[in-house]
C-alpha cells in the first residue's frame, strides 16, 4: 500500500467516524427535544389555565421555562420495549417451565447471542450497569459494521461517494436508533456485514462462522448462511476439475456453522420439552405466525388504518417505508436485469436481498407491526439505493427528506414511548 492509499484509507475512517458520531449525537439531540416538547404517551400530560386580556381562557401543554428545568435522555430511558427481554436474559437466564403449562409470554423467542456478550462484557466492565454496557455493545456492533460495510461497496463496485451514501443512509434510517439501544438489530448487522465481506473475499471458514453466530441472534440468520452456500454452488460450477477432498472442506463449515443453532435448540429442549420452543412460543404468546408473503400489505391497502390495536403499529409510517424499499429494490433489478443474471455473485446477492425483505411481511396476515425495523439490516438495498440515487439528483434529495422526516418522528416517539416505533 503506498502513502496516497494509506492516506484515503485514513481519511475514508475518519468520514465514517464523523457519520457515525453525528447521527448518534443528532438521535440523542431529537430525544432530548422530544422528552421536552412532547407528552409521554403513558402519562396523563399537564396543562396550565392562561387567561387572555379578552376575557378568555385557554390551555397550555406545561413545558420547561428554563434549560435546568428540561430532562436528558438517560441510558435507562434507551432499555424500552424488547430492551426488558435481553437484559433480563442477560441477568437470569431464559424462563425454566415446559412449554405445555399455562404460561404468559416467554423469553424463548429471544436468541441468546446478545444477552450472552451483555453477560461476558457486564462481568468485564463490572463498573458499568449492565444498561451502559449494553448501549455501548451496541454502538460497538454497529461501528464496526459500518466500516465493513464500506469494504463490502468497494467489492461491489461503488465509488468512494457511493459507499459513503450507504454509510450515511444506513445511519438516518428511520429506525436507526435501534442501532445503538439494547436491540440485536447492530449485533445482526456486524455479523451479515462479516458474512458477505469475508464470503465475497472467499474465506469461507471464518464467513460461516459469522454467519453461524448470526443464526443464534436473530431468526434471519440462515439467510446468511444460505448466502454462503449460494456462493459456493456457483464457484463449484466454475472449478469443476477442483479436488473432491477441497470440495469437502465447504460441507465440514457448513456443518460446524450449524452448531450454535442446533446447540440452542437442544437447551430449549432441556428447559421447556420442545426443541422448537422458540418458533411455537411466537404463535402461542408473540401473536406471530407464518404466513403468505405480503398478505398484510395487502390487506393494509385493502383495509388502511393508522394504529394497530393496543399503538403497535403505525400503518401510514409502516407501508410508506415498506413501499419505499421495495420500490428501490424493483427499480433497481429492472435497470440492472442482465448485470444481475451474468454474474453469479450479483444474483445470489440480489436472492439474498430479497430473502431479508421477505421474511418481515411473512410473520403476520394482518399488522405491517415491525416490519421498518426488520428491513433496516439489509445491507444490499442501501448498496441498490445508492447506486440508484446516484443518478438521479431530485430522488436523492427526497429520499433524503423521507429518512430525516421518519427518523425524527420515530426517535420522539421511541423516547416518548409510543409503542409503534416497535
Amino acid at each position: 500500500m503506498n502513502k496516497i492509499e494509506a492516506f484515503l484509507n485514513k481519511k475514508l475512517f475518519v468520514v465514517i467516524c464523523l457519520v457515525f458520531l453525528i447521527s448518534r449525537c443528532m438521535i440523542f439531540f431529537v430525544g432530548y427535544l422530544g422528552i421536552n416538547l412532547f407528552p409521554n404517551y403513558e402519562k396523563k400530560p399537564e396543562y396550565s389555565i392562561i387567561s387572555q386580556s379578552d376575557g378568555w381562557e385557554r390551555l397550555n401543554l406545561k413545558l420547561p421555562s428554563h434549560i435546568e428545568e428540561t430532562k436528558f435522555p438517560n441510558i435507562k430511558e434507551l432499555g424500552k420495549f424488547d430492551s426488558g427481554f435481553y437484559l433480563n436474559i442477560a441477568k437470569n437466564g431464559y424462563d425454566k417451565y415446559k412449554i405445555s403449562e399455562k404460561h404468559s409470554a416467554a423469553n424463548w423467542v429471544f436468541f441468546p447471542f446478545y444477552p450472552l456478550l451483555i453477560k461476558f462484557f457486564s462481568k468485564i466492565l463490572y463498573f458499568m450497569s449492565i444498561n451502559s454496557v449494553a448501549v455501548l455493545l451496541s454502538n460497538i456492533c454497529f461501528f464496526i459494521s459500518l466500516i465493513f460495510i464500506y469494504h463490502i461497496c468497494l467489492e461491489n463496485k461503488l465509488t468512494n461517494l457511493q459507499a459513503i451514501n450507504v454509510i450515511f443512509f444506513i445511519s438516518i434510517y428511520p429506525t436507526s436508533i435501534y442501532f445503538s439501544i439494547p436491540y440485536t438489530e447492530s449485533l445482526f448487522l456486524l455479523l451479515s456485514s462479516a458474512t458477505l465481506f469475508y464470503g465475497l473475499k472467499k474465506k469461507w471458514f471464518i464467513a460461516f462462522m459469522f454467519a453461524g453466530l448470526s443464526t443464534i441472534t436473530r431468526v434471519p440468520g440462515f439467510i446468511n448462511i444460505c448466502f454462503l452456500v449460494g456462493l459456493i454452488i456457483f464457484n463449484f460450477f466454475k472449478n469443476k476439475d477442483m479436488p473432491f477432498y477441497k470440495n469437502f472442506k465447504y460441507l465440514i463449515y457448513f456443518l460446524l456453522s450449524l452448531v450454535p443453532f442446533i446447540s440452542y435448540l437442544f437447551y430449549m429442549k432441556s428447559i421447556t420439552g420442545d426443541f422448537l420452543a422458540p418458533f411455537h412460543e411466537q404463535s402461542i404468546n408473540w401473536f406471530r405466525s407464518t404466513t403468505i408473503p405480503f398478505i398484510n400489505l395487502y390487506n393494509f391497502v385493502k383495509n388502511p388504518y393508522f394504529i394497530a390495536p393496543g399503538g403497535w403499529d403505525n400503518g401510514v409510517i409502516s407501508f410508506s417505508v415498506s413501499i419505499a424499499v421495495l420500490f428501490v429494490l424493483l427499480t433497481y433489478v429492472i435497470q440492472n436485469i442482465r448485470d444481475i443474471l451474468n454474474d453469479k455473485t450479483q444474483l445470489v446477492l440480489f436472492i439474498y436481498a430479497v430473502s431479508l425483505i421477505v421474511i418481515p411481511f411473512a410473520s403476520s396476515d394482518v399488522w405491517l407491526t415491525s416490519v421498518v425495523r426488520y428491513m433496516m439490516v439489509c445491507i444490499p438495498f442501501y448498496i441498490y439505493l445508492s447506486k440508484l440515487l446516484s443518478k438521479y439528483h431530485i430522488l436523492h434529495q427526497l429520499f433524503l427528506l423521507f429518512f430525516v422526516v421518519l427518523n425524527v418522528i420515530i426517535t420522539t416517539a421511541f423516547f416518548n414511548h409510543y409503542y409503534f416505533v416497535v
